[in-house]
C-alpha cells in the first residue's frame, strides 16, 4: 500500500472513531440501596432489561448498596428481587 492510501485509510479510521466517541460518552451509572419497610437494608439481586433482553445485573451488599455501570441512554425495567420479598418492578428512563 502507498504512503498516500495509508495516510487516507489512517485518517478515515481516525475520523470514524472521533465521531463514535460521543456515544461512548453517553454512558451511566445507576446506584441506589435497597432497604424493606423496616428500613432495613436487603440483599438481593438488581436486573436491568430492556425489551425483555437481559443489559446487566448486579447484587446489592450487605448494606443494600448496588451499582449497574455503562448504562446506555434509553428505557428500562428494573427488577429487584430476594427471597422472602415481593419483586419490585421500576420503569427507568435516561433520555
Amino acid at each position: 500500500m502507498s504512503f498516500k492510501k495509508r495516510l487516507i485509510y489512517n485518517l478515515l479510521q481516525s475520523l470514524f472513531i472521533l465521531l463514535n466517541l460521543p456515544d461512548l460518552s453517553a454512558q451511566y451509572r445507576l446506584s441506589g440501596t435497597v432497604k424493606d419497610t423496616n428500613d432495613s437494608a436487603v440483599v438481593c439481586n438488581i436486573l436491568l432489561k430492556k425489551q425483555n433482553a437481559l443489559v446487566q445485573g448486579a447484587l446489592s451488599d450487605r448494606n443494600g448498596k448496588f451499582v449497574l455501570l455503562n448504562v446506555a441512554k434509553g428505557d428500562y425495567l428494573v427488577i429487584i428481587s430476594s427471597i422472602g420479598y415481593t419483586s419490585e418492578y421500576i420503569v427507568y428512563s435516561k433520555n
